[in-house]
């Protein structure tokens, strides 16, 4: 399954806007198929990124999306801020 993508938010920045999409895609392993979430941030100007396989709870991948939001969090930056939520949650037993 290609992932679906949702529109969650849009912020102005710079000249321009930021987009946040909620991404879900369909994972299959030898356990079966698995439905994940991901995030995708793309600017106005076409500058891109996105990380399809973050968690397998829409709420929890929600949040996060919220929290990349708020920080105004960039292409450039996306992949890093996700390693550290995703790194802060194993330390806190989530």
């Amino acid at each position: 399954m290609l992932p679906k993508y949702t529109k969650a938010f849009t912020e102005p920045f710079e000249n321009g806007e930021i987009a946040y999409y909620l991404t879900e895609s369909e994972i299959t392993t030898e356990e079966g198929a698995f439905i994940r979430f991901g995030v995708m941030v793309e600017k106005s100007d076409g500058d891109r990124a996105e990380v399809l396989d973050i968690y397998g709870d829409r709420i929890r991948t929600e949040a996060l999306l919220d929290k990349l939001r708020r920080g105004l969090v960039t292409p450039i930056t996306l992949k890093d801020v996700v390693s550290d939520a995703i790194c802060a949650d194993e330390l806190a037993g989530v």
